[in-house]
């Protein structure tokens, strides 16, 4: 088999490298906008410190996905940092939003981070969940160039309002706030004491609206579970028992309460949900389990990822249709939409 027959057989096979040969295409988009002029000032110079890194990252990724990483950066005598996000840059990018400790991202308004890692969370989750509401729809090649995991909204899963919107791992509560500027009431889901106190209910009162904190994870059972609280990655925080081999667990542990969203709906007399986020690091599944009255009665749209396990699209779209045939679903690289029409 020739060389370049045996690469682009191994990109094909591989689901995920479409978001890094996105890489090119992102950077034509954002090189087209800076001619039309059609980003505002501080979106434009956040976009432009992109185009080096989009320059070397797609060459870097195909290489990397024939040979591994280490013998591509020799290969290409590159060093990590030139292919690698550098999220200290792009967060030095985005402070042009930041004013007296609160960024204010046209009306989505969060807290500074109070530390290192904290920044480098907002810098990447700034991209999928930020970003899109600055540039407006119709940009997620651009937004999925850029190598994060892509929008929450797309196609017909959008936030409208007065959606009554769960944001399941709600974190430092980002697309609370975009879905409360959206007009949404949002159910923030958020198990870990230290987040919320520490972010999510300061983003809260921030940014107003109609917004219940609950500090559960959600599940497809009542349950007591222990969670750990990784200090410098908090949008890691999961299940002790679903960490990975090759993740120490040195940091904090946290008994946390699980409750499936169908008691919590008919507990609480919500009438519907028309939206459900979902980045609860492989429980996205245990979440639908639990959410079956939910999605046969309410059929709201669906935004969960599915990079966490290796079967999650499969396993998945397999439970949401079992529950409710009518979904139109649609997996992209590392999220899967769903909609009934």
């Amino acid at each position: 088999m020739g060389l370049v027959k045996k690469l682009s057989d191994r990109l094909a096979g591989n689901r995920l490298s479409r978001g890094r040969t996105l890489a090119p295409i992102a950077r034509r988009k954002i090189e087209e906008g800076l001619r039309a002029s059609s980003f505002d000032a501080p979106t434009a110079e956040y976009l432009r410190a992109h185009l080096p890194y989009l320059a070397t990252k797609k060459r870097h990724a195909d290489w990397a996905l024939f040979f591994g990483k280490k013998r591509a950066r020799k290969i290409l005598g590159l060093k990590p940092e030139d292919v690698e996000y550098n999220t200290a840059i792009f967060y030095d990018k985005i402070k042009a939003w930041l004013k007296d400790g609160v960024f204010d991202f046209n009306g989505i308004r969060l807290m500074q981070p109070l530390t290192a890692g904290e920044e480098k969370l907002l810098a990447l989750e700034f991209i999928d969940l930020v970003l899109p509401v600055l540039l407006g729809p119709g940009h997620y090649d651009l937004i999925r160039g850029l190598g994060m995991e892509g929008p929450y909204e797309m196609g017909n899963v959008t936030l409208k309002q007065g959606d009554v919107v769960v944001d399941a791992g709600a974190n430092m509560g980002m697309f609370t706030a975009v879905a409360a500027r959206a007009g949404c009431r949002v159910l923030a889901f958020e198990p870990i004491k230290f987040i919320r106190e520490t972010y999510l209910e300061k983003n809260v009162a921030l940014n107003g609206g109609e917004v219940e904190i609950l500090p559960y994870a959600l599940s497809d059972r009542p349950e007591e579970l222990q969670f750990v609280s990784f200090q410098e990655n908090l949008g890691a925080s999961r299940r002790v028992e679903d960490l990975h081999k090759d993740m120490k667990n040195e940091d904090p542990v946290e008994i946390v309460q699980a409750l499936p969203l169908d008691d919590i709906v008919r507990d609480r007399g919500i009438e519907r949900i028309d939206f459900i986020k979902a980045d609860i690091e492989g429980s996205e599944r245990r979440l639908l389990l639990g959410a079956r009255e939910v999605l046969r009665n309410f059929a709201p749209k669906l935004s969960l990822c599915t990079y966490h396990l290796s079967d999650d699209p499969e396993v998945m779209t397999k439970i949401i249709l079992d529950i409710q045939p009518k979904y139109r679903i649609v997996q992209r690289e590392s999220k899967l939409y769903a909609s009934v029409e």
